[in-house]
């Protein structure tokens, strides 16, 4: 091989290691306001199945919150639900909250009960998914 091909490989190389600058791509602002945010969120289609009936919610402290779900379908559906409690900034008093399991049978009404660890929260929110 001459040197002409090991110089052009050289340059081939030198311009591929040049252009492997992956940076990662900066998130988007969320257009949705946060007071525009649903309280209890229905996610992957449940929201087509799963009603919400009554909201109670107890100041405490702690805050203390029940809410009243059907399943609006004719089987039984399995689902896991959780709570989010948050203080006056908005923030949730932990990062990491369990998700609880619970079958709702068909048509039938059940109820989500979450209160808050900290005396310190205000408000919550509620996301119910399919089980996983």
């Amino acid at each position: 091989m001459t040197r002409q091909w090991y110089a052009g490989l050289l340059i081939v190389c030198l311009g591929s290691l040049a252009g492997c600058e992956h940076r990662p791509a900066p998130a988007r602002m969320d257009t949705l306001a946060p007071k525009h945010y649903p309280q209890i969120t229905a996610l992957e289609g449940l929201d087509s199945v799963v009603v919400v009936n009554e909201v109670v919610v107890t100041q405490g402290p702690p805050l203390k919150v029940s809410v009243s779900v059907r399943n609006d379908d004719d089987t039984e559906r399995s689902v896991q639900y959780r709570f989010f409690f948050v203080d006056r900034e908005n923030l949730p008093e932990t990062s990491d909250t369990d998700w609880h399991f619970l079958k709702l049978p068909a048509r039938t009404l059940v109820y989500l009960k979450g209160n808050a660890i900290d005396k310190k929260a205000v408000d919550w929110r509620l996301e119910i998914r399919p089980a996983r």
